[in-house]
């Protein structure tokens, strides 16, 4: 097995936990997963996967979707937008 191939096989490891984390953030805890999806993603692209970066872009459109997200519900919660 080449080292090329290796690395890229790693950097598939951190583009796929960048996906993972993208997803959650919409969901669960954006503050927390949304930078380490960056993270991930940009650790995956810069050990050789081209799609580690789409990982990054989608897990900061992630934190700020979640975010969304928790004011929406929070502003339903409270009985409308009202402050």
């Amino acid at each position: 097995m080449s080292g090329t191939s290796a690395t890229a096989t790693n950097g598939r490891v951190f583009t796929i936990l960048g996906f993972v984390f993208a997803g959650l953030a919409v969901v669960i805890l954006p503050i927390l997963f949304g930078p380490a999806g960056i993270v991930m993603g940009i650790v995956g692209h810069s050990k050789g996967d081209p799609r580690g970066k789409l990982a990054a872009i989608l897990a900061g459109v992630g934190m700020i979707l979640g975010f969304l997200v928790g004011v929406a519900l929070l502003a339903s919660l409270r009985g409308g937008a009202g402050y």
